[in-house]
């Protein structure tokens, strides 16, 4: 996760490379799927945590 997040970073001021100084998940240059793909990527590993918190064999991650 933390891996994609950083490449989602990359790709970003790749990306705006020259013009943007902002945040790359509030940048207006970003692109939206690539916000997207981030919450989506968030919410799953929510959601893995919590079933490793319910697995009675312990935690996965």
């Amino acid at each position: 996760m933390r891996r994609t997040l950083e490449e989602m970073e990359e790709r970003h001021k790749e990306a705006t490379r020259g013009y943007c100084y902002h945040d790359w998940e509030k940048c207006v240059h970003d692109v939206p799927d690539l916000i997207a793909e981030v919450r989506r990527l968030q919410a799953e590993e929510k959601r893995l945590r919590k079933l490793c918190k319910e697995c009675p064999y312990g935690r996965i991650a």
